[in-house]
């Protein structure tokens, strides 16, 4: 009991001496803070101002005009291979990953710069303007460029950091004239893919329904007493026959209606991207933040003094006399080399002059 209390006591006579510790080496904490706050302020300040610019996608799915027709061909099995999956690049779920490939990044470093920052840069495309080395360039648009997407809503923002304002404009804006680029060739080629599709069937449909009336021609030819007559094997016949053109026809008008919606389709310049917030060119930077980054190190600073301080003085009641002597005479030697350096640098220096 009597050493659980001489314990607390002890304990509490070391956090009572911890206000008298840094009040004793308050001079020592505060250069070493100022000197943190000056370096905090001078890289802070050193750094030049960031601007972000924006831009914001609607989402969209795979909507396609000829859904109804689809539909309405899957009641054929004859038809099935007629529909076309749904084209991957028409859904923003597929954006984010698309905008980080490295197609359409390669793309907006290659893009022309207007006149205006052209003059200025002294550059013709983004990627000279970011970097010199191709590869630096992409890994410099990488890291400057967040793409996000909403999972709430599916809005996909694209969001660009650059020193200059107008610039992150432009890739910005490039971002989503590139994306806009790729998912229009990429569907326009899935189109004019399914349009020769559709028209290869046609072809081999029609033939088949010619062949399917020449065969009801020639039946008929051959049997000209047939509605004169009761025979059922005939009618029997007669009747298939029918059915087979028939059938054959509807599939060659289905097709012939596909052809047609494929080909104003493929015709038809539809925008992929649905744009819902243009980028513009920002007023206000969005970086640096100098004066939390300062305020933040320079109490980082003082509270890592303080602890040094305090870990110093633990230290030191676990060190005995000639442990502290030691490194008295250690911190000693230290100075004394630091001086006589100091002293033959001055010496050099008056040397030369």
């Amino acid at each position: 009991m009597e050493r659980l209390l001489g314990n607390s006591s002890t304990a509490q006579m070391e956090i009572t001496k911890i206000p008298r510790l840094l009040l004793a080496q308050r001079w020592r904490i505060f250069w070493f803070t100022t000197a943190v706050f000056v370096a905090a302020v001078v890289v802070n300040f050193s750094k030049p101002n960031y601007y972000t610019s924006t831009g914001t996608l609607l989402p969209t799915g795979n909507q396609g005009g000829g859904s109804a027709l689809g539909s309405l061909a899957s009641a054929i099995p004859a038809l099935d291979l007629m529909r076309s999956d749904a084209d991957p690049t028409a859904s923003s779920q597929l954006f984010p990953d698309i905008l980080k490939s490295d197609v359409v990044r390669s793309r907006v470093l290659a893009a022309s710069l207007s006149h205006e920052l052209s003059t200025q840069f002294e550059a013709t495309t983004i990627g000279q303007v970011i970097s010199s080395d191709p590869i630096e360039a992409m890994k410099a648009l990488t890291s400057a460029t967040r793409i996000s997407k909403d999972k709430t809503t599916g809005i996909v923002s694209i969001e660009f950091e650059w020193t200059d304002a107008k610039f992150a404009q432009l890739v910005a804006s490039e971002y989503i004239k590139q994306l806009d680029a790729f998912c229009s060739s990429e569907r326009f080629a899935r189109l004019d893919e399914n349009r020769s599709f559709v028209q290869g069937r046609l072809l081999e449909t029609e033939s088949r329904l010619k062949s399917a009336e020449d065969s009801l021609m020639q039946y008929r030819e051959q049997n000209r007493n047939y509605y004169m007559g009761s025979s059922p094997e005939l009618q029997l016949e007669h009747e298939r026959l029918i059915r087979k053109v028939a059938e054959v026809g509807e599939v060659y008008s289905l097709l012939a209606q596909q052809l047609e919606m494929a080909t104003i389709e493929a015709k038809r310049k539809k925008p992929v991207v649905a744009v819902l917030d243009t980028p513009i060119i920002p007023q206000e930077k969005s970086g640096p933040r100098r004066l939390s980054n300062i305020v933040q190190i320079t109490l980082a600073a003082l509270l890592c003094a303080f602890g040094a301080v305090i870990f110093g003085d633990y230290i030191r009641g676990y060190m005995s006399r000639e442990d502290l002597q030691q490194v008295d005479k250690l911190r000693s030697d230290i100075s004394s080399r630091v001086a006589t350096v100091r002293n033959r640098i001055t010496l050099r220096k008056k040397a030369q002059v």
